[in-house]
């Protein structure tokens, strides 16, 4: 083990205590009021069930005989339990989900009930890296990589690790002992133990061994276990991939009723089902997706028989549970061989807690799983999704520091910031890689045309650059904003003198053009029925506008002035 005891801090985890966690007052839940999820790795159920240990704890708890990871590999399960979706996810590869895509800390917070999630190994609170390598404890000498991002499920959303406060919530284990012996844990809290503990580099003996020495003492302490805790134990997924990926889950812990320890409970539930359950206990609102997903959101029975929650009825094997072992197959924002933009998740869906499905900040609902384009194979293209980029933030003092993240052309840094920072489709250019001059080429590039021409950028076939990911997630926000208001609502626009109407700000005429040009663009980019609508009855007046000479568009109002040159040129760019 790397501490004794369970509850002191350690030498061997790299990252000391950054203080004791501040929680808002308990808020009590209906059933209880402390929900603790433990999860380890890679495990069948018969082989977890084989296990002395685990046998020990079942005789404390209700054992979940029909509980079942989604997919495989790990981090989409991970991704999942946090936010009710894992987005076509089928590798444990880097991910950074966009802010504006919602969590279970977003409705917790909405309570005011404390979370926090802790890390074992991880180097510091906040630590955003893929991985982590400090010194091998158990060999004694050498290093040992311990902790990945990928078994960290909170610190995959930026809704997280690019706000401080939250990112200061996802701690080590240094930060576990002094939280605990402070009487501070949280109400919400998700704990992984490292990838020796928890079963990953290692075998269910070697977690039988962890839990022995520091699952059990806890179970027995009042500021960890009280008689309001619900505590959950489970694995990621099965080892095994061509079986349904059911695990080994048990509920225990002081808040469990005690006619229920030492039983069974063969209720179809999913991870989906720890995000509807603490919904339901403590009426929260939904995230709308696979939390408010009718098949695999069942609520604990325990809890739901309180809350009164009716669940759906399946259970032990059932012909109406779906496969859940499925990979690689599923088009999502994180599956760069099926690649879809992230969607809105179901606003009008029902969810367990009673409260309304959450909108993050810069939420397009307008873009809902129905309305998205046709997958795209971006491997194909040799590209990744665009979500693979690295924010290039981190915590190493408790604030956010920009670090250097180097790449054969432009750090995943100035990557990420150019794209988020500039609203065109222009800017996800760089993000994605289709064009990639490097920052020292554009600082240090000479005056001329030739100078410019080949050092810096590749020249690229029409048609070939297509917005995706945040890209097309921004252009949906422009196709439905202004866009696509402005002809409805703007009289310079809808009732130009392009248009057949008498209205034009200037001699130049040149509003109409100008928003000509943006319906163009976003259009044909995003197949977009009203704005293509807009682009044809644009051209159908200019096409009846036509003069003898060759020219087009209305005559000039001080009939003094030649054809004015400037608006034409913007209808013949959006021509082009």
């Amino acid at each position: 083990p790397p501490a004794y005891p369970y509850n002191s801090e350690s030498a061997n985890y790299t990252g000391q205590s950054n203080n004791t966690l501040r929680n808002t007052p308990i808020v009590s839940g209906k059933a209880f009021d402390r929900f603790i999820q433990i999860w380890f790795e890679n495990t069948d159920f018969e082989t977890a069930a084989s296990s002395q240990t685990f046998q020990n704890l079942a005789e404390q708890g209700v054992l979940f005989t029909s509980y079942y990871a989604m997919t495989h590999p790990s981090e989409p399960n991970y991704i999942a339990v946090a936010s009710g979706d894992f987005f076509g996810n089928a590798a444990d590869d880097f991910r950074a989900i966009p802010m504006n895509i919602s969590t279970i800390v977003d409705l917790l917070e909405q309570k005011n009930i404390s979370w926090a999630s802790y890390q074992e190994s991880m180097p510091y609170d906040g630590y955003t890296g893929y991985n982590y390598t400090s010194f091998d404890y158990i060999a004694g000498s050498g290093d040992y990589t311990y902790y990945v991002r990928k078994h960290n499920p909170l610190m995959i959303f930026d809704s997280v690790s690019n706000v401080t406060e939250r990112a200061l919530r996802i701690r080590n284990f240094n930060d576990f002992a002094r939280d605990l012996n402070a009487s501070a844990m949280p109400q919400w809290s998700f704990i992984t133990p490292n990838l020796v503990n928890d079963g990953h580099d290692t075998n269910i003996d070697f977690v039988s061994q962890w839990i022995q020495f520091w699952l059990n003492p806890l179970l027995a302490d009042t500021r960890f276990n009280d008689n309001r805790t619900l505590i959950l134990l489970t694995f990621d997924e099965t080892e095994t991939y061509n079986i349904n990926n059911r695990i080994w889950t048990l509920a225990l812990g002081g808040g469990l009723p005690t006619e229920l320890k030492n039983t069974t409970d063969d209720t179809f539930y999913t991870h989906y089902s720890c995000l509807s359950t603490v919904q339901s206990n403590w009426g929260l609102g939904s995230l709308g997706r696979g939390d408010t997903n009718a098949t695999l959101n069942n609520v604990f029975e325990f809890v739901a028989s309180v809350t009164g929650w009716k669940n759906n009825g399946i259970s032990g094997n059932s012909s109406d549970i779906p496969l859940l072992n499925l990979t690689g197959t599923i088009p999502g924002p994180l599956n760069p061989e099926y690649y879809v933009p992230f969607s809105a998740p179901n606003m009008n869906a029902t969810g367990v807690g009673g409260g309304p499905v959450f909108q993050g900040p810069g939420l397009n609902t307008a873009l809902s799983a129905a309305s998205q384009p046709p997958p795209v194979n971006l491997t194909a293209q040799g590209l990744d999704t665009p979500w693979a980029q690295n924010p290039g933030y981190d915590y190493p003092n408790g604030t956010q520091v920009y670090t250097s993240t180097p790449s054969a052309t432009t750090s995943a840094k100035e990557r990420y910031t150019f794209g988020m920072h500039f609203g065109n489709l222009l800017a996800q250019v760089p993000l994605l890689g289709w064009f990639t001059p490097g920052i020292e080429d554009v600082h240090n590039v000479g005056t001329t045309y030739n100078q410019l021409l080949d050092p810096v950028y590749t020249r690229l076939p029409t048609g070939v650059v297509k917005p995706h990911g945040w890209g097309t997630n921004m252009a949906q926000v422009l196709a439905h904003g202004l866009a696509s208001e402005q002809p409805l609502w703007y009289s310079y626009v809808k009732d130009s003198i392009w248009q057949g109407g008498m209205l034009e700000y200037s001699e130049m005429q040149e509003a109409a053009p100008y928003w000509f040009n943006s319906w163009v663009a976003l259009a044909y980019q995003l197949r977009n029925d009203t704005l293509i609508g807009y682009t044809e009855n644009f051209l159908d007046h200019v096409l009846a506008s036509r003069h003898p000479s060759g020219n087009f568009g209305p005559d000039p109002f001080n009939t003094s002035l030649p054809v004015l040159l400037w608006p034409r040129y913007l209808v013949m760019l959006g021509l082009i």
